[in-house]
């Protein structure tokens, strides 16, 4: 199912292992750097009990661990032990973790587009995060503005030469978002909340 409400932390409960976790995924280029500097600034002003995993080194190992299996050269297992490595971080209620690039720096790449990774990934992350409850959190924006930013990435960090109307015609990805909710919205039975930057 998809919810567009915004994630609430869960409940204080005993012991360390949380009741929920939140694995905001990205995507890149829809205010994620952003919302971690907010959430770590600001977290203690939510409600309930909230442990934070922020994108650098709280987030490096499963960021490894995806991408190697997600590219085809790294074990299952490897992402499975640590998603549950985080988890263990966490001192209850609801743990937060925030890293867009897990699923790549990359719109797309010949291990897939970013939606076909996030659909991939969630159920491993799932299973993993059991019997906490997960949630999947993605945030999306304008298509024309979102491809338009990875275009520009692209030139900056990986000196991509094609104009963007060129780059956009070489795209496998569907540019339209539609479909990719509703891909994300099947890909588990948790939880997914997607939700337009521009409404935050």
């Amino acid at each position: 199912m998809v919810e567009t409400e915004a994630v609430s932390a869960g409940a204080a409960r005993t012991g360390t292992a949380p009741a929920r976790v939140v694995w905001h995924f990205g995507f890149q280029k829809t205010g994620t750097t952003y919302i971690q500097r907010t959430l770590m600034k600001s977290g203690h002003r939510l409600p309930g009990d909230l442990s934070f995993a922020m994108k650098g080194d709280a987030t490096e190992d499963l960021r490894a661990a995806a991408t190697a299996w997600l590219e085809g050269e790294g074990p299952e297992a490897a992402v499975t032990d640590a998603a549950r490595a985080v988890i263990a971080t966490a001192q209850g209620g609801t743990l937060i973790f925030s890293d867009e690039n897990v699923l790549g720096t990359d719109v797309e790449n010949d291990a897939g587009t970013v939606i076909d990774k996030a659909v991939r990934l969630m159920p491993v992350i799932a299973a993993a995060t059991a019997p906490a409850e997960p949630v999947f959190v993605f945030y999306t924006r304008d298509m024309d503005s979102w491809l338009a930013s990875a275009h520009a990435q692209a030139v900056f960090t990986r000196r991509e030469a094609r104009t963007l109307e060129d780059w956009r015609a070489a795209l496998a990805l569907t540019q339209d978002w539609t479909p990719h909710v509703e891909r994300l919205a099947a890909a588990v039975e948790a939880p997914v909340v997607v939700r337009d930057m521009a409404e935050d």
